[in-house]
Formats: C-alpha cells, sequence, structure tokens
C-alpha cells in the first residue's frame, strides 16, 4: 500500500498545504483515517511538530524521506534577519551578502485584506506561480526596529530570492472599507540588483491571484497518473520523491 505524510511543523510551513494534503489523502485511501503519531516530529525529522501518517509497515524515516520531507538552511542576511530555505529552493548566503543594504523598491498591488484574514491562499499561489517559491524571512523585534525592512507580520515576512535578488511581502493601512472596517493593502518591497523587476512580478502574481483565483476553490489531489501542469486550467503538479501532488484552482 503507498504511504504518505504530513508533518504540521510550525516552521513557516504553510497550513492550507498540510491539510490540503491531509485531505487528498483520506480521500485516495476511501476516507480512512490515518494513524497519529503521539511523539514529537522533532525526534525523528529533526522538526517539530505532531505528526500525522496513514498506516503501513515503514519506518518514520523513510516515510519522511518521501513527501514529507522538508529539510530546510537557515541564512543570515543581516542581524536578527534570517532566511529559511528549503531543500528545493536555491538560495546562496554569499549572493545575498549586503542584498538589504541596498536600495529598496516598493511595489503597491492595490490588493486588500481586512483583518483577521489569512494570507495563506494567497501564499500558496505564489509558492506555485514564482521561480522561487516564498520562504520565511524571519525578523527580530529589535531588527523590526530598525527599519531596516518593513515585514509583514510579528514574526517577519514571506519571501522569494533569486540570485542576489529579494523581495517580500509587506502591508500598509489602506482607506477603510465601505462598513468602516479596517483594510490592509499587500505590497512588495525588492532589493538587489534585481529587485524592482523581482518585485513587480510578484505583484503581478498577487494580482492575478486577487482578480481570477481569490474567490475559487483549490483541490489536492494524490493521482496514480498525474496530468501535467496547465497553469491556462489552474492546475500545478508538484513533483515530489514518492508521489507527485496536484492543485488545481477551480
Amino acid at each position: 500500500m503507498p504511504s504518505y505524510g504530513i508533518v504540521f511543523s510550525g516552521g513557516g510551513a504553510l497550513a492550507v498545504w498540510e491539510v490540503g494534503c491531509y485531505r487528498a489523502i483520506r480521500t485516495h485511501h476511501g476516507d480512512a483515517l490515518p494513524a497519529t503519531d503521539p511523539l514529537s516530529s522533532h525526534a525523528r525529522t529533526q522538526h517539530r511538530g505532531d505528526l500525522i501518517l496513514a498506516r503501513d509497515e515503514r519506518t518514520v524515516t523513510e516515510w519522511a524521506a518521501d513527501i514529507g520531507d522538508d529539510a530546510r538552511r537557515t541564512l543570515t542576511l543581516a542581524d536578527g534577519i534570517t532566511l529559511q530555505v528549503h531543500k528545493d529552493q536555491q538560495a546562496d548566503s554569499r549572493e545575498l551578502a549586503g542584498v538589504l543594504q541596498t536600495a529598496r523598491h516598493e511595489e503597491w498591488t492595490g490588493v486588500l485584506f481586512p483583518p483577521e484574514v489569512p494570507y495563506e491562499w494567497l501564499d500558496l499561489w505564489l509558492c506555485v506561480r514564482l521561480p522561487v517559491p516564498l520562504m520565511r524571512m524571519n525578523v527580530t523585534p529589535h531588527s523590526r526596529d530598525t527599519s531596516l525592512v518593513t515585514p509583514m507580520f510579528g514574526w517577519g515576512s514571506m519571501a522569494t530570492a533569486d540570485g542576489s535578488h529579494l523581495a517580500y511581502l509587506t502591508t500598509r493601512p489602506a482607506p477603510p472599507a465601505p462598513d468602516g472596517g479596517r483594510l490592509y493593502e499587500i505590497g512588495v518591497i525588492g532589493h538587489g540588483p534585481g529587485g524592482p523587476a523581482i518585485a513587480t512580478r510578484t505583484a503581478q502574481e498577487i494580482r492575478t491571484w486577487d482578480s481570477h483565483y481569490r474567490g475559487l476553490n483549490v483541490r489536492f489531489e494524490l493521482p496514480d497518473h498525474p496530468r501535467p501542469s496547465d497553469p491556462a486550467c489552474g492546475r500545478y503538479l508538484l513533483s515530489r520523491p514518492a508521489r507527485p501532488i496536484t492543485v488545481t484552482w477551480y
């Protein structure tokens, strides 16, 4: 029997991704409930959190090398500012050295969010659309106060890096909604020689999501015979060591 698993790591992973895969696994196995391993996954995969996996006879180590593998590196961008890089992402600390000290380019999207509304579906869209999927840029309170970066959240922002270029998401207050409710506009800040270009590309993808995909549903599948990606149909095939994952907006 095929085996799959999900690590809820709490280390910047997108919750929508894990939940979507969990639902796809249950659907693939006739809605059967998976086994739950009560042990911390930190001891087994070097990441904190709980481990959920389909029942089989393989070890967790063998399982983790497949669909749930999530090895990471941490790159230091500046004092108190780090980039969490996943194993399938190409980011080099030497190329990114000093990138935040270069001129910043701000690109505002016109895309609005009210408070307490999650950004995870937008993050997922950017992960499948950008040349380098999003990474977590962690910012300490001290570094946030220096104004070197303007992150979206207290912990930092989601970011993308390509060579010596970096862009990260940010927000600013927008005019209130018709009912008087608060709104925030999503923006992108780029640094490096290609900072303006990478910020512009990211902002364009945010506008595309808002205009055409924000109101759609998203389906996660683990097909036996996956079809290739077809962006025109909103379908993206993500290669994994054991079994590819299909994400479809519909």
